[in-house]
């Protein structure tokens, strides 16, 4: 539990925390942090109780679920759809009545949720409103689709989120129910009260029509680290600690949840070791050592998507860094990745010194038509450099080479003037039609290509492109 939008985003983190290394194979990542029952049910944007019908007449792999009533939250249709199988020989079972430390049997088949169901079985649905992905069926799924999001079944794998259940008397129903009851009244410490309060009652009274297993249930809530516990339920839970890995666990909740407060202990363990799991955390944690921090975990940092965001991040016009310091921090991003070549040249563009236009130079070296480097060079063409023009007047006979021929296109200095003439005096039609029209492009800056342009011959039809 803590501040709702820590605690969502912490868990759009944890949902991608785990990954599938094989077909069918699902291994969760090291950071990877189970929520409790209870946090699941706060965690999803609703829940319905709804029956397995049939297959969707325009996709085999999508069933077509009848909405008994909505648990929590208010979903108003009465049809859901979702992925999953009614395939006999791939069904599993439901899970042991009153045993809630564990999700149904078609979880652990492989791919870490259950996708398992029987026509005419009666299923507790959590649903998370989510981005459409490229190539979504938007016709298929209109019912479910708000806006530009989607209603779509699963809040985490491992979890009991889409769990079988007979009846309205089976204890996970009501378990769900009397949890959903209590995460609707908003507050840390009143929740924590009344869960502590329904295990009282179910522990002394386990007849008294509380759901079997939820006395232990809550027992273990409070047990679990998870990003949704507050920081002062981590902090108790740190004192509990007896092994390196339980303390690293609190340090991984305490860090995808934001807590500014876990800074100087995150900050420790990410120069220790897992500098490439705690990064998203000093991305957007906000502290005014931030940045400091940022700049010792750069070098770091193994993955290049994590280098290039880390920099990003230093090189806003806010952040106030001396440019020796970036500087002295370029060269742990790639010069193979085109990306990141193109990250430094925006940051130069925008501050283009003797430094760090000397940075660039060095950075491109003498291969300016490899392959990733094209925005470095189109900078370096663009502030009138001289040996980029030198390289393509070598080059700009390599038909292959368009790079060379962009260069002196855009080139303001009177080399690349030079260099354009004499293009035009060879006369290659296939050469001069890319070179018109290079020189006619908006972005073209090159104040001498007018001129440029007037010493081209007229254009015949035949020179243009279909």
């Amino acid at each position: 539990m803590g501040k709702p939008e820590v605690w969502k985003a912490a868990l759009c983190a944890a949902a991608c925390l785990a990954c599938a290394a094989e077909a069918g194979a699902f291994i969760p990542r090291l950071d990877f942090l189970p929520l409790s029952n209870y946090e699941l049910v706060k965690a999803a944007d609703e829940i319905v109780l709804a029956k397995a019908v049939e297959y969707h007449p325009r996709d085999g792999r999508i069933i077509r679920f009848e909405v008994i009533r909505s648990i929590k939250g208010t979903y108003k249709q009465r049809e859901l759809l979702a992925y999953g199988t009614l395939d006999p020989e791939h069904y599993h079972g439901p899970s042991e009545a009153g045993v809630f430390s564990r999700a149904r049997p078609g979880t652990y088949a492989g791919s870490g949720s259950a996708y398992d169901y029987q026509a005419g079985k009666t299923y507790l649905l959590f649903l998370k409103k989510r981005p459409m992905h490229a190539g979504f069926d938007k016709d298929m799924y209109a019912l479910q689709i708000e806006k530009d999001q989607c209603w779509q079944v699963g809040v985490q794998a491992l979890s009991r989120d889409r769990e079988e259940v007979a009846g309205k008397e089976d204890p996970w129903l009501k378990a769900v129910e009397l949890y959903a009851a209590i995460a609707a009244t908003g507050d840390h410490e009143k929740e924590a009260g009344q869960l502590r309060a329904l295990a009282t009652r179910a522990k002394g009274d386990p007849k008294g029509g509380h759901p079997a297993g939820m006395a232990a249930d809550i027992e273990r809530h409070f047990l679990t680290v998870s990003p949704m516990k507050s920081y002062q339920d981590l902090i108790v839970l740190q004192r509990g600690v007896k092994d390196v890995d339980g303390g690293e666990r609190i340090l991984f909740a305490m860090a995808q949840a934001f807590h500014a407060e876990a800074f100087d202990q995150i900050r420790r363990a990410a120069a220790e070791k897992y500098a490439d799991i705690f990064i998203h955390y000093f991305l957007k944690v906000e502290h005014n050592d931030r940045d400091a921090a940022l700049i010792e975990m750069v070098p770091l940092l193994r993955d290049e998507d994590n280098r290039r965001a880390a920099m990003r991040v230093l090189m806003r016009e806010k952040s106030g860094l001396a440019e020796d310091q970036l500087l002295k921090l370029m060269p742990c991003l790639s010069v193979d990745q085109a990306a990141s070549n193109a990250l430094v040249a925006e940051w130069v563009k925008a501050h283009p010194t003797q430094n760090s236009v000397s940075m660039l130079r060095a950075r491109v070296g003498t291969e300016y038509g490899k392959e990733g480097r094209q925005t470095m060079v189109w900078l370096l063409t663009a502030l009138a450099d001289g040996d980029v023009v030198k390289w393509a007047v070598m080059h700009v006979d390599d038909r292959e080479n368009r790079m060379a021929t962009y260069v002196i296109a855009y080139s303001p200095t009177e080399a690349g003037f030079e260099a354009g003439k004499r293009l035009i005096e060879q006369g290659d039609a296939a050469k001069l039609r890319v070179f018109r029209q290079m020189l006619q492009s908006g972005d073209n800056n090159n104040p001498r290509r007018g001129d440029l342009l007037k010493l081209l011959p007229e254009e015949r039809k035949t020179d243009r492109q279909p």
